[in-house]
């Protein structure tokens, strides 16, 4: 498992030239399945460019590994990233609410399960009043542009009930 933000901003090295090929700009999650689909890539000089999520071999600590430089393209290239892209959805900064509109923060990280590519915890910043939440990716009704809808029920508890001693 790791972090959005131990994502962001690493380097990113093309494996068969060994060479840097830019750095993560952007986590691109399918708000359909809640599965990392791509990758935004930061080079300098150029428009942004994307990398599949199948094309990323490995994540460490000094860089992520793409399978090769012609791995990295235009959005227009990948037809689900662009549609994406062109919808506005981002995960990082859109508000976190209830189906009944009760806001709940801000997603300041989110936590992927990197066998799967799937998102599998939301990081909320709460506001002056109310406290910084983790929320499952259970829980999300629907991803949209600026927004994270969670089902009302997201901030129950569930009591463990004790065993009855005989």
């Amino acid at each position: 498992m790791i972090l959005a933000s131990e994502i962001l901003n690493k380097k990113v090295y093309a494996s068969d030239t060994e060479s840097e090929v830019g750095r993560i700009a952007e986590i691109i999650v399918d708000p359909e399945n809640g599965r990392v689909v791509a990758f935004s890539i930061a080079r300098f000089l150029e428009k942004s460019k994307v990398v599949a999520e199948t094309d990323v071999l490995e994540v460490k600590k000094d860089g992520v590994f793409v399978t090769s430089e012609n791995a990295i393209t235009a959005p227009s290239e990948i037809i689900r990233v662009k549609e994406i892209i062109d919808k506005g959805i981002k995960i990082l900064k859109s508000k976190a609410v209830t189906e009944s509109k009760k806001v709940l923060g801000k997603i300041e990280d989110f936590l992927i399960e990197t066998e799967t590519a799937s998102v599998v915890k939301f990081y909320v910043r709460g506001g002056l009043l109310s406290p910084s939440l983790i929320l499952p990716s259970e829980k999300v009704v629907r991803i949209e542009k600026g927004r994270i809808i969670f089902s009302d029920d997201v901030l129950e508890r569930k009591e463990i009930k004790e065993p009855a001693v005989a």
